[in-house]
């Protein structure tokens, strides 16, 4: 070790060495807050004020309950949610996202709080096996896609896939016309989950996002070691969107951005949406690449060999004719040489363009 990474170290160990209140909560804690830039550490209770939101919406309206629950106050200064209601907060947020945006708020708010109540199961490996069959069960609702004007558009237009992998549909007038820029009705179904599954703004993904901090927090009572301290998980405040949290370097200096993720799988939202996307296209029952060789196999391959001397021969051909052009052109005998060539590597172009059409 250097003398100044020594001379660092031993700063650290000082600095560490008085411990306040504030201190002892982010060793207890893997969760952080900024209000106006002062560090607030929620506590790591997140399974607790869960069961209390699931108690309230047993008796009461949501509206009702985190109203009740959701306790704002002066921190740091300033007017907002206090330290101990973070995941009542955090929670209305998530359970109001359906209802913000999107129709059909009861029946989408109900699924969301079903999905809440496997959350809360311990542990949290078997939490998310039950999640998982539940967000594959729902994708379409949870998604949007069952209320999307993309499906309606879809299906309007029934777009199909022909041979050459061109796409058509029928206009008002029955004609079959070429579309570019739209897909059929499954590959469209595709891509709009894709995007609710993989994007930070998918509704798929908000809830995968909730589940983590569950799964978060039981690794971190489990496995606290595993965390290193200069690395919390930054939740955002309630007018920013408390649902998409991302992992902090607590540290003066600013670091563009941080990699880290936890050793545990489960509590890395990227690898669940990746393996939520990957159960979703288990089931897709066509072969693109073998599609894509059944469309060229019956081109010229330009890696074989008879193909690759024929290039190589005309490429002699056509640098030839460029360099020697001008003096060919002064002869007779050679200007009907230069007629003839030139009519075989047009054919050639023309060839080549009718196999590309």
């Amino acid at each position: 070790m250097t003398a100044s990474a020594a001379g660092l170290k031993s700063l650290c160990d000082k600095l560490g060495d008085a411990k306040g209140p504030d201190d002892l909560m982010a060793s207890s804690s893997p969760f952080v807050r900024f209000v106006s830039g002062t560090v607030i550490h929620p506590p790591n209770t997140i399974y607790e004020s869960a069961l209390d939101v699931l108690k309230g919406l047993a008796q009461n309206s949501a509206e009702e309950t985190f109203r009740r629950l959701v306790q704002e106050g002066s921190v740091a200064g300033n007017h907002a949610v206090m330290p101990e209601a973070t995941w009542y907060a955090l929670l209305a947020d998530f359970i109001g996202f359906y209802g913000r945006e999107f129709s059909e708020t009861q029946r989408l708010q109900g699924l969301v709080i079903e999905s809440l109540q496997l959350m809360v199961e311990k542990p949290h490996e078997k939490a998310w096996n039950q999640l998982e069959h539940f967000l594959l069960d729902h994708v379409d609702d949870l998604s949007g896609w069952n209320k999307s004007w993309i499906k309606q558009d879809a299906e309007r237009r029934n777009v199909s896939r022909g041979e050459d992998g061109n796409y058509y549909f029928r206009d008002h007038d029955g004609v079959l016309v070429q579309i570019i820029g739209e897909k059929t009705l499954p590959e469209t179904h595709l891509d709009f989950l894709t995007d609710a599954i993989l994007r930070t703004f998918g509704p798929i993904r908000k809830i995968l996002n909730v589940f983590c901090i569950f799964a978060i927090s039981e690794d971190f009572r489990r496995k606290a070691e595993n965390y290193p301290k200069s690395l919390r998980l930054y939740i955002p405040e309630r007018q920013f969107g408390m649902l998409s949290p991302r992992w902090h370097r607590m540290q003066f200096h600013q670091v563009r951005t941080v990699r880290w993720r936890p050793q545990n799988n489960l509590c890395d939202p990227e690898w669940l949406s990746e393996q939520l996307l990957a159960e979703v296209t288990d089931s897709l029952d066509r072969d693109l690449w073998q599609e894509h060789i059944e469309r060229f196999k019956d081109r010229e391959n330009k890696l074989d060999a008879d193909c690759l001397h024929k290039e190589v021969a005309n490429t002699c051909l056509r640098n030839f004719l460029a360099q020697n052009a001008d003096a060919l052109r002064s002869e007779q005998a050679a200007d009907v040489f230069f007629r003839v060539a030139l009519f075989f590597v047009i054919a050639e172009a023309a060839e080549n363009a009718v196999r590309r059409a």
